[in-house]
């Protein structure tokens, strides 16, 4: 198998296995309030030092551009009504080929619904537009979130020292 096949049928794996995030979330979501709490205190997930970090760079053809703007238009519209999803940025590079996305959620259980609700929604079209997709993720990350892009092989990054403005 060549590379770029094997970077496919990476990029398949991921698709799917967040389309079925979105499908099965509502059980995973559904744990109680006692197991919710339990799986925050082991990660560490709550309060302003326990905001969970997106980054995800990828390639759109020049093909797809103007499908992917338009996908991205309603990625924010739909982040936008997220209350905790406190910042959820779209850039791309100058020559319009590489695209750069930044998502920071309140906590795991908004990361969660969030990674949900993108994998039901939106994971197998945009995926279709994109190639190369590398992603660096908060090591506090919630095990549903590291399973929903577990296809996408994260770097999972450690913060070191940090202060933010939005509390």
């Amino acid at each position: 198998m060549s590379n770029s096949q094997s970077e496919e049928r990476t990029h398949d794996l991921s698709r799917r296995k967040l389309l079925a995030a979105g499908a099965v979330g509502t059980a995973a979501l559904g744990l109680s309030g006692a197991a919710k709490q339990a799986e925050a205190a082991e990660v560490g997930e709550f309060g302003p030092e326990g905001t969970i970090h997106l980054y995800m760079t990828m390639r759109v053809p020049p093909e797809n551009r103007a499908n992917s703007d338009a996908l991205v238009g309603d990625f924010v519209a739909s982040a936008r009504t997220e209350r905790t999803t406190l910042l959820y940025e779209w850039y791309f590079s100058e020559d319009g080929l590489t695209c750069f996305h930044l998502d920071r959620w309140e906590n795991g259980e908004v990361g969660d619904a969030h990674v949900q609700k993108f994998g039901e929604v939106f994971a197998d079209r945009y995926f279709a537009l994109v190639t190369d997709v590398t992603v660096q993720m908060s090591d506090n990350a919630t095990s549903f979130i590291r399973e929903a892009l577990a296809g996408l092989n994260p770097d999972y990054i450690n913060r070191t020292a940090s202060f933010n403005r939005f509390a």
